[in-house]
């Protein structure tokens, strides 16, 4: 059941800030109770076809990201991207390509509480504990998850800062995040059994291919939120790939037809895992948005969906003092001398050469507070002259 819902709702975040809530409900219970479960028959059950045939992941490279992974992409691709995200694709020369998170000490916790649930998630998949050599293994498993998690991180970080290829060379904390979890991902279909080098080395190779998963899914201008393609499905294969590879009977030791068989099976496992995912999410999210109640209106999602779908309750509030004031709509008034400071504050920690610079950015932020990319004055604020 756990699996279940960690492969169904790894989608909704690809969706998230403009999908309506009822589309996620038909969503999860068609994939935790229909196409998960047969799925995971094929891949873990003794008497699933993909499983006889040799398939070997462990703790579900494939069949809880891969599959998820793609499931998110579907969706994502299906919906669209949010209201600026890709500004030339939707004929929007206001918008900006960049909306960054909104709280990264949140990313940090939703990171530990991921991190530290890795660990039990792949030490569980042995199954048992009380059968001889339960212990090492779960032990195991347990430790290679923390460095494959650890390399990830390191190797994101350090190719997003020193290599042109993967946006702004800089240190960037969501890529330490994201690499970090793509390393755990990775290391899931042979976290038993692989040494600790090779632990190492896949999680770096999966901090790798979250950055390139995610240079694709940019290029494609498919607007994945939480990046679900990257982490999950590039990751996914990365461990996919690798683990019959590494594995201390793998390709890498042991040369053989039976090595070189699993290595076979888990490709086709990749392509069926796949072409799976795009069978039932495609339909199914077509059909929804065909519907018209696969996402909501322009101004419900300037707005916020706690405004509008949870009817009025705020999620964010900007302030509590005097100087913002909400009402049970959502409508914000700031009074524009409040605004003007925020901002000054905000631009003493920004490179402007002059006062010309400063000015001009001071108006660009002024506007983008004041408008939506649409040119459009948001609906849920007020700048008043008081």
């Amino acid at each position: 059941m756990i699996f279940a819902n960690t492969a169904s709702t790894f989608v909704g975040g690809g969706m998230a800030e403009r999908m309506h809530l009822p589309c996620y409900f038909t969503y999860g219970i068609l994939q935790t109770g229909v196409a998960y479960p047969i799925l995971s028959r094929w891949s873990w059950n003794q008497e699933g076809w993909l499983k006889a045939m040799g398939y070997s992941d462990v703790s579900g490279s494939g069949v809880i990201h891969l599959y998820s992974g793609a499931c998110g992409f579907v969706s994502a691709w299906v919906i669209g991207p949010r209201s600026g995200r890709f500004p030339s694709a939707q004929g929007d020369p206001q918008g900006s390509s960049i909306l960054p998170a909104h709280s990264l000490p949140l990313v940090n916790i939703g990171a530990m509480l991921l991190i530290f649930g890795f660990a039990g998630f792949n030490a569980a998949s042995q199954l048992t504990i009380s059968h001889p050599g339960d212990g090492f293994v779960v032990a195991q498993a347990t430790f290679n998850s923390f460095l494959a998690c650890s390399s990830g991180g390191i190797t994101s970080v350090l190719l997003s800062r020193f290599l042109p290829w993967f946006g702004h060379r800089s240190w960037n904390y969501g890529n330490l995040v994201n690499g970090s979890l793509a390393g755990m991902v990775a290391v899931c279909a042979g976290c038993g059994s692989l040494a600790p080098w090779a632990a190492f080395v896949t999680g770096s190779l999966g901090g790798l291919s979250f950055l390139c998963g995610r240079s694709i899914v940019d290029k494609l201008k498919v607007d994945d939120m939480l990046d679900s393609f990257a982490l999950h499905y590039s990751a996914g294969l990365v461990g996919l790939i690798t683990a019959p590879f590494l594995v201390p009977n793998g390709l890498l030791f042991k040369p053989d037809v039976a090595s070189s068989k699993t290595l076979g099976v888990n490709l086709l496992g990749v392509l069926v895992i796949t072409g799976w995912a795009v069978v039932w999410c495609l339909p199914l999210f077509l059909g929804l948005k065909q519907l018209g109640v696969l996402r909501v209106p322009l101004e419900t999602e300037s707005r916020g969906l706690d405004v509008t779908e949870h009817s009025g309750e705020i999620a964010y509030h900007l302030s509590d003092s005097e100087d913002a004031d909400m009402d049970t709509s959502g409508r914000v008034s700031i009074p524009k001398d409040s605004l003007l400071e925020a901002n000054r504050l905000l631009l003493d920690r920004l490179d402007c050469k002059d006062q010309q610079q400063l000015a001009i950015s001071m108006d660009v932020y002024m506007y983008s507070c004041r408008y939506n990319v649409n040119g459009q004055q948001w609906p849920n604020l007020c700048v008043t002259d008081e």
